[in-house]
């Protein structure tokens, strides 16, 4: 199976991520373009279609991700990996709240949320609630952004997660605290 690795990013107060780098993503997204061109296993389209779909959204290539999405959750259906499809589906979600697409990405979260079992590897399960407070945050609802941000927070410590997802947590946190004072 291939495996993808995307140039270094950095999150904003915006809780936003953002290229360090903006050529050398655009560089490898066309990397990742000429890739899906091949012939690939589903399972090494779905691993290319993802991260391009993470690096799209990325570089404000919204419409690439969205769509990038789509076929790897047909993709995910289709070979029956329901984690992949969770994640997925949480990608998305993040692709429309970046489009301000607060009814459809809010939708996608509580279909998320449902998925929610014992199936869903606790790592997982703290994406989702960090990714569901970043899609609350932005909708200005800072003190529920809070609770979600807490959640993901506590399953990472709990796992001892790589400190990079812990470190993310804990400055969402500080940030949507800060904003829900204001």
């Amino acid at each position: 199976m291939r495996k993808y690795q995307l140039p270094e990013f950095e999150v904003g107060p915006d809780l936003r991520d953002q290229p360090k780098d903006a050529t050398a993503y655009f560089q490898f997204l066309k990397g990742l373009e000429k890739d899906l061109q091949e012939e690939l296993s589903p399972n090494d389209r779905l691993a290319a279609l993802e991260i391009y779909a993470v690096g799209s959204r990325m570089v404000g290539q919204l419409n690439s991700a969205e769509l990038s999405l789509k076929v790897a959750i047909q993709i995910c259906e289709r070979e029956n990996y329901p984690t992949k499809l969770f994640q997925n589906k949480i990608r998305l979600a993040h692709v429309f709240q970046w489009k301000k697409n607060f009814d459809r990405s809010n939708d996608l979260f509580l279909e998320c949320e449902k998925m929610l079992s014992p199936e869903i590897p606790p790592i997982l399960e703290a994406a989702f609630w960090q990714h569901k407070g970043k899609n609350i945050f932005d909708q200005d609802f800072f003190e529920l952004s809070v609770e979600c941000f807490e959640k993901a927070l506590q399953i990472r410590q709990a796992i001892q997660a790589p400190p990079d997802q812990i470190q993310s947590s804990q400055f969402a946190l500080k940030i949507a605290q800060a904003r829900s004072q204001s």
